[in-house]
C-alpha cells in the first residue's frame, strides 16, 4: 500500500510539473510575441513619423522655393494721360473716379497740385500728372483730363485723360529705365503696348519731396 501511495504522488507531482513547465513555456511564448508585436508598433510608428516629418520638409521646401521665386508678370491699369500711355500696377490702385463727380479745393501755392478732393473715407491730393512729369514741356490746353486715378494709401491721386484696358504684363518683356535719377518714376518701357510702366512708390515719393514731407 505505501508503495502505491508513493507512486500516485510522484506521478502527481510529475504531472503538476510538466503543467508548470508548459505555462512557463506559453508565458515566455506570449511574452516574445508581445514583444515582437510592440516592436513591431514601435518600427511602424517611427516610420510614419519619418515619413511625416520628410513630408513636412518636403512642404517647407516648396514654402521657400515659392518666397524665393520672382514674380514673372505684373497685372496693370493701362491709362491715357496727356497721349501717353501709362502702365499703373494694380496693386497701388486705390481706385478711379470721375472728375464731374468730385468737388476740389483747389491748391493756389503749387501748380502741380490741382487740387484736394476730401470724403468720409479719405482726403487725397489730386496731382496735375503731366506738369509733374513733363514740367516746361506741359502745355495745359493740350490736357483733356476725365478721371482721377487713387493710388495706394489715398494721401495722393493722380489725373488721366482715360482708362483703357487692364493688362497683365511679363517683366521679361519690360524695357529696363537706365536712367532712373532723371525719371524715377519710370520703371522701365513695354513696347508691345507702347506704354510706361510706373513706379508708384518712387511717384509718390516725388510727391512727397516737392511738398516736403
Amino acid at each position: 500500500v505505501e508503495v502505491e501511495v508513493e507512486v500516485e504522488v510522484e506521478v502527481e507531482v510529475e504531472v503538476e510539473v510538466e503543467e508548470e513547465v508548459e505555462l512557463e513555456e506559453e508565458a515566455e511564448v506570449e511574452a516574445e510575441e508581445e514583444a515582437e508585436v510592440g516592436a513591431e508598433a514601435e518600427v511602424a510608428e517611427v516610420a510614419e513619423l519619418a515619413d511625416f516629418e520628410s513630408k513636412i520638409a518636403m512642404a517647407d521646401a516648396l514654402v521657400e522655393e515659392h518666397k524665393t521665386e520672382p514674380e514673372l508678370s505684373i497685372n496693370c491699369l493701362i491709362v491715357l494721360m496727356y497721349g501717353l500711355k501709362l502702365a499703373i500696377p494694380f496693386e497701388d490702385i486705390e481706385g478711379s473716379i470721375k472728375l464731374s463727380n468730385v468737388t476740389l479745393s483747389f491748391d493756389n501755392d503749387r501748380n502741380w497740385i490741382l487740387g484736394e478732393f476730401r470724403s468720409a473715407t479719405m482726403g487725397t491730393h489730386i496731382v496735375d500728372t503731366a506738369q509733374m512729369l513733363f514740367g516746361d514741356n506741359y502745355d495745359p490746353a493740350k490736357s483733356n483730363y476725365n478721371e482721377m486715378i487713387v493710388l495706394a494709401g489715398k494721401h495722393w491721386s493722380i489725373v488721366i485723360d482715360k482708362v483703357i484696358k487692364a493688362q497683365c504684363i511679363p517683366f521679361a518683356d519690360v524695357a529696363e529705365n537706365q536712367s532712373p535719377q532723371f525719371r524715377p518714376w519710370l520703371t522701365g518701357t513695354y513696347s508691345t503696348e507702347k506704354c510706361a510702366l510706373v513706379n508708384v512708390h518712387a511717384m509718390v515719393r516725388m510727391f512727397e519731396d516737392e511738398l516736403n514731407i
